[in-house]
């Protein structure tokens, strides 16, 4: 029950969702779902990656095949076999590293949300105390302030009847005097 300031009366408003609720709701909360589109996007990407290995295996691959048939005609054509092993090795290795990058971006990519994740949650904490704090503090200087008003109240209240009162029997004295 929260007192109002206004008039002393207790009111009986609730918040207008329960803990049972915030809690079924904090699936729906934005750090939450920015954290589920970046694992679709890592899952996404982690298929492309594994296509970019993929075709550098069946081109490593080809390129063993066609070392083993350059090899066999190796004695007439050796400038041939020279050009296109290089060709391929040279494909591998950019396939490879292309897969090694889209790796790391992956990896990167999955680090930064977590982290902005973690930053989101620490601020939104903090948020959530700092609110706290500052609402306590104001419902104790309501209450502080209207216990101190109701206490003067009664105090002047007093005093002023205990003046009216000596002023009376001050006038009662006069009055008894003068019909003497």
């Amino acid at each position: 029950m929260m007192k109002n300031a206004s008039n002393g009366q207790a009111s009986r408003l609730r918040p207008y969702l329960t803990t049972a609720q915030l809690i079924s709701l904090a699936a729906f909360a934005s750090p939450i779902i920015s954290l589920l589109f970046v694992l679709f996007r890592l899952r996404a990407s982690s298929d492309v990656a594994q296509q970019s290995v993929n075709e550098a295996k069946s081109s490593l691959q080809a390129s063993c095949l066609a070392a083993e048939r350059a090899a066999s005609v190796g004695a007439s054509l050796p400038r041939y076999l020279a050009q296109g092993v290089n060709e391929q090795i040279t494909d591998g290795v950019r396939a490879t590293m292309e897969g090694v990058r889209i790796g790391l971006t992956l990896s990167l990519t999955a680090t930064e949300a977590l982290i902005e994740f973690c930053i989101d949650l620490y601020r939104s904490t903090f948020l959530c105390l700092l609110e706290l704090v500052i609402r306590g503090g104001l419902s104790v200087l309501i209450a502080s302030v209207s216990e101190i008003t109701s206490f003067v109240n009664n105090t002047l209240s007093s005093i002023t009847s205990g003046i009216a009162g000596d002023i009376q029997s001050a006038n009662n004295a006069i009055q008894a005097a003068v019909n003497v």
